[in-house]
C-alpha cells in the first residue's frame, strides 16, 4: 500500500478528516471545510455513519460500508491496498480513523487526532475499542467500517 498523508482534525471533525485522509490516497484532494459541508456535519455534530457514506458518494466514490466487521475483513482490504475508514470508542467517545495495515499483533492507524497522524494498537486493545454509537448513545454499533472500492464514472451531457 502506497503511504497514506496523515491529517490533524480541527475539533470535532475526525469523520471529515478521516474521509480526508481516505479520499487523499485515492489523489482525490479536498480541504476538510468541504467534506464536512458534504457530511452535513459541524463540529457539534459529529458524522454518522451514513453521513460518512454519504460524503464519500458525493465526490463519486463507490463505498462498502458495513457493521459487525472482522479482523479478517479489514486485513482483506488491506492486503488488497485498500484503507479502511473504522469507527472506534477513543477518549471516552466515537472517533473515526483510517487503517492502512493489520499485523499479526498490531493494528496501525492513520488517526487525525493525533499529533504523528499515527495510532499503533495491539490487536486485542483494537478488537475492545472497534464500537461507536450512531446517532447517539442508545445505538451502539459493532466493528462499523468504510471502504472505497471504485469510482462512479461522470455523468454525460
Amino acid at each position: 500500500m502506497k503511504p497514506l498523508i496523515p491529517f490533524r482534525q480541527s475539533p470535532g471533525l475526525c469523520g471529515p478528516a478521516s474521509l480526508k485522509i481516505l479520499l487523499s490516497y485515492y489523489d482525490k484532494h479536498f480541504p476538510e471545510d468541504e467534506l464536512a459541508k458534504l457530511c452535513e456535519v459541524t463540529p457539534e455534530i459529529h458524522a454518522s455513519h451514513a453521513q460518512m457514506a454519504s460524503g464519500a458518494e458525493a465526490v463519486k466514490a463507490k463505498v462498502e460500508s458495513k457493521s459487525e466487521g472482522k479482523l479478517d475483513d479489514l486485513r482483506r482490504y488491506v492486503e488488497d491496498d485498500i484503507p479502511v475508514i473504522v469507527g472506534w470508542w477513543s477518549n471516552n467517545q466515537a472517533h473515526y480513523s483510517v487503517v492502512y495495515e493489520v499485523g499479526k499483533t498490531r493494528v496501525f492507524m492513520m488517526d487525525p487526532d493525533t499529533e504523528s497522524g499515527i495510532r499503533i494498537m495491539p490487536l486485542e486493545e483494537f478488537e475492545a475499542a472497534w464500537h461507536d454509537t450512531d446517532g447517539g448513545p442508545k445505538h451502539p454499533i459493532k466493528q462499523w467500517m468504510m471502504a472505497i472500492t471504485n469510482w462512479k464514472p461522470p455523468i454525460e451531457e
